[in-house]
This record gives structure tokens, sequence and C-alpha cells, in this order.
């Protein structure tokens, strides 16, 4: 009689190898895309940074500016007040008083971004709803000068827009507890001052500090809403199913 098993081990050896190459292959596809996903979250983070960054150098920080500067700032606003101007009388109030105003430009920035990215999220339901059959590339982008995405995607967006809404959160439990000490010390004044001329005064001289800010997020949301008039267009066009010539011509 043939003896048949050392083919059979033949076999298991080459079934063993073909299960160990299917293994290590599908643990590198596994790796590539890990790999692809954190490059992506990379992309995206380093997007979100430089988007905030090229827009917070244009808010004011008023704990850079001197103890006269700001004091001069106050004195613009409430004017004819005087009673309330010497009662700032001391660097302690002065310090708590600039502490008090960099929490009240803060607020007001974040909010700021609230309503940008609040744009972002209504872009990006629109987008969801008009886009078409054909995804827009980067290739299409660069060669038509406009934006690759319109915003962010989605899971971007909603962790951002959690951040800010912790970020004003805090910074109103702050602002809470200045004004607390704000009412004590102004009524312990002799004669009392009514802390409201104060707050209101912070308030007004903010604001006003942060018009050029504005107009950078106002001119953010535009360009998003013209980024996105741009992609329903030029996927309007290939939808039409364009020659290569008509193509350059739309350009």
């Amino acid at each position: 009689n043939k003896r048949k098993r050392p083919n059979s081990n033949r076999d298991d050896v080459h079934m063993s190898q073909s299960f160990s190459e299917l293994s290590i292959s599908q643990i590198n596809t596994k790796k590539k895309k890990s790999i692809s996903k954190d490059n992506n979250k990379d992309e995206d983070d380093n997007d979100v940074s430089a988007s905030i960054n090229s827009i917070q150098r244009f808010k004011p920080h008023y704990l850079r500016v001197s103890d006269k500067v700001f004091k001069q700032m106050l004195s613009n606003v409430i004017k004819d007040d005087h009673k309330t101007i010497q009662s700032i009388d001391t660097n302690e109030k002065i310090r708590f008083l600039r502490e008090m105003t960099e929490l009240t430009n803060n607020l007001y920035y974040f909010d700021l971004q609230r309503q940008l990215w609040q744009e972002y999220h209504n872009m990006n339901l629109k987008e969801d709803n008009i886009r078409g059959p054909r995804q827009l590339s980067k290739s299409d982008a660069k060669e038509h000068n406009t934006c690759y995405m319109c915003g962010f995607p989605k899971r971007v967006i909603e962790k951002r827009q959690n951040t800010i809404v912790h970020q004003i959160q805090r910074t109103i439990n702050e602002l809470n507890q200045y004004l607390i000490q704000l009412n004590t010390w102004t009524t312990q004044c002799q004669p009392p001052i009514n802390p409201n001329i104060l707050s209101n005064a912070i308030n007004e001289f903010v604001k006003k500090g942060q018009e050029r800010l504005k107009q950078e997020f106002d001119h953010k949301k535009k360009m998003l809403e013209l980024n996105s008039y741009d992609h329903h267009l030029i996927n309007r066009v290939y939808e039409l199913q364009p020659t290569e010539e008509q193509v350059r011509i739309d350009k």
C-alpha cells in the first residue's frame, strides 16, 4: 500500500502558509486603514487649528495693556461719571476689572465661534441634501479654484461645537463670580457706586474692540456660502457629462 501522509502534510503546510499570508494581509490592511484614519484626523485637527489661529489674531488682549491705558478705556466709556472712575483707586481693583474684562472678551469671542460653527453645521446638512452622485474631488476643486470641502466633516463640527459649549459655560460661571465680587466692593465704596455702570462699560468697549474680529467671522461665513454655491454649480456641470474640452472652457 502506498502511504499518502506526506502529501497531506505538504497540503497542510501549504494551507497553513496561505492562512498565515491571509492573516498578515488582513493585519496590514487594518494597519493601513488605521493609519489613514489617524492621518485624516490629524489633517482635520490641523485644519481646525489653522482656522482658529487665522482669526484669533484679531482678538484683543486686555491683560496685556498697561493699567493706565486700561483705566483710560473705562474712562472713555463712562465719561462724566468721575465718582465711578475715582473708585478704581488701587492696583488690585484695576487688575480685578481687567480680568473681568478679559473674561467678557472671551465670552463674546466664544459666542462668535459658536455662530460660525453653527453655520458649518447648517452648511453640512445642506450639502448632504444637494450633493449630487459625483463627489467633488481635490483635483476638481484645484482646477476650478475653489475649496475641496465646504467647512468640516460632521464629526469634527460636532466635536468643536461641544468644546465651545463647555467654554461658554465655564466662562459664564467665572464671570458670575466676578459679578458677585464687583457688587461687594462697589457697595463698600463711600459713597457706594452702581456696579452696573462698570459692567455695562466693560460690555460696551469689549464689543467695540471686537468689531474687526466680528468682520473676520462674517467674512468666513460669507466665504463658506460662496464655496458651497461653487460646489453646487460645478456638480451641476459634471451631471451633464461634459467633454474634457467643455470642462476646460468652463474653468
